[in-house]
């Protein structure tokens, strides 16, 4: 399932790159970039304080 999201992602990139100039593309890239970041960090976060406070709650 995650090759096949690889896949599309890959595919689609290809297509913005074909009709948008380099300037536009890099604000999609950048964002799609920082949401990336955000989600693992946001996912990393989360099973941190899970740990943390279903330790507490023993």
């Amino acid at each position: 399932m995650l090759d096949d999201i690889k896949k599309t992602l890959w595919a689609t990139a290809d297509k913005l790159r074909a009709n948008m100039d380099a300037a536009e593309y890099k604000h999609l890239v950048l964002g799609l970039i920082f949401l990336k970041y955000i989600s693992d960090t946001f996912a990393a976060r989360r099973v941190e304080l899970t740990r943390r406070f279903a330790d507490e709650a023993d």
